[in-house]
């Protein structure tokens, strides 16, 4: 959510977004996620949606995500 923001921020309209976790791609895929925690993240992800003229959601191997993983740790 955060990068979405950022990315919208700094005027990035086109935008392809990988992630290796597979539920979490499938869960931004639907709607009517429901009232736990994740599914206010992600209604709120969905809502920014909107704001991207192209907005594509990709999985992606682990292996292949190092430099997320990494930059996650800062």
């Amino acid at each position: 959510m955060h990068g979405l923001k950022l990315c919208l921020r700094e005027g990035y309209k086109n935008v392809e977004l990988e992630s290796d976790a597979s539920n979490v791609i499938l869960a931004l895929n639907k709607t009517g996620l429901g009232l736990s925690v994740e599914g206010a993240i992600f209604d709120e992800i969905l809502m920014l949606m909107p704001e991207f003229e192209a907005l594509k959601w990709r999985t992606i191997h682990r292996g292949c995500n190092q430099a997320a993983h990494t930059l996650a740790r800062y």
